[in-house]
């Protein structure tokens, strides 16, 4: 894997407003779920409650989960009521912390079994997310003084020779500590904001154990690239993941190599067998399987959970950041533009959910959930289940992990597409939108982007204006699925490979533009006997609601290079960004849509089926 090349950095002063596909998610998300002030209240009062011992469940995750979301999602929309929301609800939050200093929704009883450790990991990370958006120093120091207080009272229960001796590593006996070690991130957070070396040490030990109590060490396994990721003996993918951007932190701070290489090493094993061609990871439930290889077999039960879609994009926008290589910026586009928003419940979709309220009758319920848990792949369907499904009221009212971890990916879906160097910007998405940015010399200029080049074979334009003419530096990424890619600018034509990035440094003035020219044609991956098509960086799939012999097998003509011929279509019979029809061998034709646009109609458990691999 490429190092370090040249570090990215979010857009601070800077705006950015997209008008396509991922400014229409992070809105929606925004007015269907971090508005809600109830929901807010709800997850603070399971701090309240402390009802996860009894079954050693979960609850303590949602807060901090939706939190960090929430705050990502603000710093792409600068929405100052989103903002005032937040912050009441931290508020809130502080209020929960015990005598002793934690943060916990287990009793003092119960605390360091099940999910605590996890829950309090959260806790943490949503507290230190708003942290970094925030601008009320009051509040902060609030926080600062609460969080170590949380990290105190964890440092003197668990560690060697303390009450709990090796809890953070076996405190959820089914994965092997991923979940307790997951903490190694906050707690380096944490140290950057304090410089207490306690909590430096502490992650030192989490390190040291390789994340897992069995007798795979993790860190020292990717470091020598021991194993494969379906070698491991544990493979819950999301707390694995989490780890290693916790890794991350770590080496930010220490600087020791082989923490970088066994990092690297890790994204690349889990690339080379877990990320599907939309995006997600993980075709049993949210466990690693060999994922790349099973793609393509339709399985009776839930696949590519949205967790794992969001945990990788997140991984992946910090290694983008810290490394500079493009590749991490086509991996979000993938996860994004497939898997990633077809999960979003943009058709309102009622969730059907059967429950017992202390009686042997099941009482089905039906109602709204922003986000699906998983994504389907071969003939199957949507919202089969809700992942991580618990109950937080007496009335019955659920909700789900994937649904409070969705806005961190639907935020960095806009996040990644435009971001900044020490001397330039970066182009890494073209989604349509107008940015204000600032030259060197600190004047402000325009930036649009505008093309559709999946939806209407459309160039990319990025036009500039400005005030004055001065010097600029951009990197445009060049997208892998690209075959073939032109970049015009000022009278001069590059044909750059596909992956990677094209620096261009000119002296631009008002009115001047850069076309950058995709290749846009359908083409063909093949595995075993099934086929799926891309268009640009979409995937292609059936729908059962085109009725066009969804069941049958279809034999499709690949031409030279693997592309396939299709034409664009103007069906309509649901909401779709674009539709195709591709010809048969057999003379006749199918109907295929974008993927995040299939398989949306499970209203009242009435869902129909879609598929990628044909």
């Amino acid at each position: 894997m490429q190092r370090i090349a040249e570090k990215q950095f979010p857009l601070n002063d800077e705006r950015i407003k997209y008008v396509g596909r991922a400014d229409f998610i992070n809105s929606f998300m925004l007015k269907e779920q971090l508005y809600d002030k109830t929901l807010w209240k709800i997850f603070v009062d399971q701090f309240r409650e402390r009802k996860d011992g009894e079954k050693g469940t979960w609850l303590g995750e949602f807060f901090g989960k939706m939190m960090r979301g929430a705050c990502l999602t603000y710093q792409y929309t600068r929405d100052e009521k989103l903002l005032t929301i937040l912050e009441n609800a931290v508020e809130d939050f502080l209020t929960t912390q015990d005598e002793l200093g934690r943060f916990s929704t287990y009793t003092t009883e119960k605390e360091f079994t099940g999910w605590d450790m996890w829950g309090r990991k959260y806790a943490m990370l949503g507290l230190e997310y708003f942290y970094e958006i925030s601008d009320n120093e009051g509040l902060k120091k609030r926080i600062v003084t609460a969080l170590e207080k949380h990290a105190d009272y964890i440092v003197e229960n668990v560690g060697e020779g303390k009450k709990h001796p090796i809890a953070y590593a076996v405190s959820f006996w089914q994965h092997a500590g991923l979940p307790s070690c997951s903490i190694l991130e906050p707690f380096v957070k944490l140290y950057k904001l304090t410089g207490k070396q306690a909590y430096l040490k502490y992650a030192e030990a989490i390190v040291k154990t390789g994340f897992t109590n069995n007798e795979d060490d993790l860190v020292e396994i990717f470091y020598k690239k021991q194993k494969r990721i379906p070698e491991l003996i544990s493979k819950k993918g999301y707390e694995m993941m989490s780890c290693f951007q916790g890794l991350l932190e770590y080496y930010e701070v220490v600087g020791e190599e082989k923490y970088l290489t066994a990092l690297c090493n890790f994204v690349d094993a889990v690339v080379e067998t877990e990320l599907t061609e939309i995006g997600g990871l993980g075709t049993d439930y949210e466990f690693f399987d060999d994922s790349v290889k099973n793609q393509i077999y339709y399985k009776d039960k839930p696949m590519l959970e949205t967790c794992v879609t969001v945990t990788f994009m997140n991984l992946c926008y910090r290694m983008l950041q810290f490394t500079g290589d493009s590749r991490f910026a086509d991996y979000i586009e993938r996860s994004a533009y497939n898997a990633m928003f077809g999960a979003v419940n943009t058709e309102k979709n009622q969730t059907s959910f059967k429950w017992n309220e202390g009686g042997p009758q099941l009482i089905e319920t039906h109602y709204f959930l922003p986000i699906d848990s998983y994504s389907p792949l071969a003939r199957q369907r949507r919202a089969v289940d809700v992942g991580g499904c618990l109950t937080l009221r007496e009335d019955g009212m659920k909700y789900g992990c994937c649904t409070c971890i969705s806005s961190a990916g639907t935020a960095i879906s806009a996040l990644y597409g435009i971001m900044k160097t020490e001397n330039g910007y970066v182009i890494n998405g073209y989604e349509e939108g107008h940015a204000k940015l600032f030259s060197p010399s600190g004047m402000a200029f325009d930036l649009k982007i505008a093309g559709k080049p999946f939806e209407n074979d459309e160039a990319i334009k990025i036009s500039l204006s400005m005030q004055e003419k001065e010097d600029l530096r951009f990197l445009l990424r060049i997208p892998k699925w690209s075959k073939k890619t032109t970049v015009r600018c000022k009278g001069k034509q590059y044909t750059p490979k596909a992956g990677g990035y094209l620096e261009i440094c000119e002296s631009f003035e008002d009115g001047d533009e850069i076309e950058v020219i995709t290749d846009t044609k359908i083409y063909a991956i093949c595995q075993g006997n099934k086929v799926l098509l891309k268009k640009c960086a979409y995937v292609l799939a059936r729908d059962e609601r085109y009725e066009d012999g969804f069941d049958e097998a279809v034999q499709i003509p690949i031409l030279e290079g693997g592309r396939v011929n299709g034409r664009k279509a103007c069906v309509g019979k649901f909401n779709a960004l674009a539709e195709f029809s591709v010809p048969l061998e057999n003379g006749k034709s199918i109907l295929l849509c974008d993927y995040s646009s299939a398989g949306k109609k499970w209203d009242k458990g009435v869902n129909l089926r879609v598929s990628v691999w044909l």
